[in-house]
């Protein structure tokens, strides 16, 4: 070990000490920095990873918060490139707001292309008054044409209420049934008799019309008689004994009467002239006539 040869100047001694002084400064400081720089490292990386988790990906390059200032860019600091620089940044924050939600801008709307317009061909007079004209004349024949039938109709109306009126009725405005409401059908007791008895002989009156009407049927206008086998009239109550009273009937539609009387079983002639004498044995045709109506036919055997 080599031994100091004596002390130092004073010159040398300060320019050692500086230099260690410089040395351990320039340590302390390249400490900070490598502390300082991993600290900023670090802090860049755990902003970039919230920026990444917190924010969607929307297909559009980042738009910085803060417009720039040209702080960063001395070359560009003037206030006219400040400024179009924040425009170019607002218009590229307003394209991509407009990409996100579809919604067009003001500006777009009012540059959108209008619907063309079609035009309306000028009016031509003679066509509009023959179209008016022809509407007034389909309105007179329609017009013609409801008169036409309100008038065929009341004419209708009229011809029934006469038909109506015409239509025969008793003293109390009851309808008389027609001739051909009434019907008649002969009747007898039994189909077989014995000379010298009086069989029974009748007649069934029904009303065959619709309406419920009245009709005379009295005694004195009610006629029996007996046609032999040949056709000839052997007797009727006209003759002799012609029928007595009144008898008028309101009949409902399908009411039915019944009348009987008894036939001596003897001849007779109008005005009862001659003398009156028992029929022979054969067969008979029963006939009965209440006014203008005529019955059917009932059979009737003498033994």
């Amino acid at each position: 070990m080599l031994e100091p040869v004596g002390p130092l100047p004073p010159r040398v001694y300060w320019m050692r000490r500086a230099a260690v002084g410089a040395v351990a400064l320039t340590v302390v400081l390249l400490l900070v920095w490598i502390l300082t720089s991993r600290n900023s490292t670090a802090a860049a990386t755990n902003t970039a990873s919230t920026s990444t988790t917190s924010t969607q990906l929307t297909g559009e390059l980042a738009t910085p918060s803060t417009p720039l200032t040209g702080v960063l860019f001395p070359d560009y600091t003037s206030s006219a490139a400040t400024a179009d620089v924040s425009s170019a940044e607002s218009a590229a924050s307003s394209t991509a707001s407009e990409q996100v939600t579809g919604v067009p801008d003001s500006a777009e709307s009012a540059t959108a292309p209008s619907q063309p317009t079609e035009s309306t061909p000028a009016a031509d007079p003679q066509a509009e008054a023959a179209a008016a004209a022809a509407s007034s004349q389909a309105a007179a024949d329609a017009a013609a044409q409801a008169a036409a039938a309100a008038q065929a109709a009341a004419d209708a109306a009229a011809a029934q209420a006469a038909a109506e009126a015409a239509r025969p009725r008793d003293d109390q405005g009851r309808l008389i049934c027609p001739d051909s409401s009434v019907q008649l059908t002969a009747t007898v007791g039994a189909p077989t008799y014995t000379l010298g008895q009086q069989p029974i002989v009748g007649v069934t009156v029904v009303n065959v019309g619709a309406e419920a009407c009245v009709r005379d049927l009295s005694g004195t206008i009610q006629e029996y008689l007996a046609y032999d086998a040949a056709g000839t009239r052997v007797w009727s109550t006209s003759d002799c004994v012609p029928g007595t009273g009144s008898d008028v009937r309101f009949l409902q539609p399908g009411q039915s009467l019944q009348y009987n009387i008894k036939w001596s079983g003897r001849t007779s002639q109008p005005g009862c002239a001659g003398e009156r004498v028992t029929v022979p044995a054969g067969s008979y045709q029963i006939e009965v006539r209440i006014g203008p109506i005529v019955s059917s036919r009932a059979s009737l055997t003498f033994q």
